[in-house]
């Protein structure tokens, strides 16, 4: 798939192989309990939904240990019971994707709003 081809480029070893087993675990959660339906852009664009700018966000604020950043991303995603978990994986996602070099910045919070043009509904 386009995310482990994404994978591989960032590196080899254990690392991009417990990188990639974080996400899908991140996003298993976030598809199973998220709250509402959610907005994505296609594999490729490069545009980014208000959703997945709170994926990021999550992760980055995970990565810079913002606690408070992470909640409110981690809450406007997931449903209340399991946010502590969605914090946890962002957590792992985020200290392996440094352990390949790669730190997400952190970014300005965006509220969830209505859909870019292109973007897709996941639910």
């Amino acid at each position: 798939t386009t995310v482990q081809r994404g994978f591989e480029l960032a590196g080899s070893g254990p690392a991009r192989h417990d990188a990639l087993a974080a996400f899908e675990a991140l996003f298993a959660l976030i598809a199973g309990h998220c709250r509402r339906d959610l907005w994505f852009h296609r594999c490729g664009c490069c545009r980014i939904s208000p959703d997945e700018m709170a994926i990021l966000g999550l992760i980055a604020a995970q990565q810079a240990g913002d606690m408070a950043s992470a909640l409110c991303s981690g809450q406007s995603l997931v449903a209340a019971p399991v946010v502590g978990e969605a914090l946890r994986l962002a957590g792992r996602l985020g200290r392996t994707l440094a352990e390949l070099g790669l730190a997400l910045p952190l970014r300005c919070s965006y509220a969830p709003r209505s859909p870019d043009t292109g973007a897709t509904r996941h639910h």
